[in-house]
């Protein structure tokens, strides 16, 4: 693919539709041809971890644009072309975004450079597939982590060093697309030859609703190659929270563990049931 857009957001709150930053970056034949940055009011309160995230305050915003107003200069900037993220966030946001202001969603496929690094490189070790890791890992230098321009910028290196390492060929067993439905996302599975959890062991909180609000997650999750556990033990990959767990300050015993062991240096990751649903294709 010689042309695609990486795109990035960060979000005022936990809430995913609370978009207060998007950056975006057009690359053409494997360099950044033109960027796009906005500040964007989302409306909405900031929650004190966002903030400590990516460091915008409401006064940053003072006088921004809302989604809805900038949101034809985003289209307009991305075309017709691919568009390319880190992790199911951003897409997910942009579509639940899209939703709040009753929108048109975007038209281009979403490439999840995570997923594609998973299979890239399976077998990173501590630190996981973030994008600080993978760029060390690259020799890539992520100037200002979770800026959403920086990041964007990343999050193509990303792809263009996983598709070197793949095959361009299998670019479109990772494409997915926003489409106008109620839910703001109808997405399918990956082809089985590039399923997102094989190898993994995942492990539901006791906080986590998913096995009750999903009974076929479970089969499904074997039938890509994953197995689930009760318990988070040593070949644990995959943590998955309750929303309201995830959110919560105070972490609860098993959000305790996992930290230990990725401070331990076990490869592991920690997500929400939001996050989850979102990466593997069941939302």
């Amino acid at each position: 693919m010689h042309t695609f857009v990486a795109l990035d957001v960060e979000t005022a709150n936990p809430d995913y539709a609370s978009i207060c930053a998007i950056g975006a970056a057009r690359f053409k034949d494997g360099l950044v041809a033109e960027h796009w940055y906005r500040l964007i009011d989302p409306l909405d309160d900031f929650y004190w971890r966002n903030i400590d995230i990516h460091g915008i305050r409401e006064r940053d915003i003072d006088g921004q644009p809302t989604f809805e107003e900038v949101s034809p200069e985003l289209v307009g900037f991305v075309g017709s072309d691919p568009i390319v993220h880190h992790g199911p966030f951003d897409r997910s946001a942009i579509a639940k975004a899209t939703d709040r202001w009753a929108m048109q969603p975007l038209a281009s496929d979403f490439i999840d450079s995570l997923a594609m690094a998973r299979h890239a490189w399976p077998h990173v070790g501590p630190g996981g597939y973030g994008l600080r890791n993978l760029c060390d890992l690259m020799g890539y230098e992520l100037e200002r982590h979770h800026h959403a321009l920086d990041d964007a910028r990343a999050a193509g290196a990303v792809y263009l060093a996983a598709s070197e390492r793949l095959g361009e060929e299998v670019v479109p067993a990772f494409a997915r697309r926003i489409l106008d439905t109620e839910s703001g996302v109808q997405l399918g599975l990956f082809q089985d030859e590039y399923r997102v959890l094989v190898g993994d062991v995942v492990v539901f909180s006791n906080e986590s609703k998913l096995r009750s609000t999903h009974p076929g997650l479970k089969k499904e999750l074997q039938r890509q190659g994953s197995q689930v556990h009760q318990r988070l033990g040593n070949r644990t990959t995959i943590l998955v929270l309750g929303d309201d767990e995830w959110r919560r300050e105070r972490q609860s015993s098993q959000h305790q563990g996992a930290t230990r062991r990725l401070a331990q240096g076990q490869r592991l990751e920690i997500m929400s049931e939001t996050d989850f649903l979102a990466m593997i294709e069941q939302r």
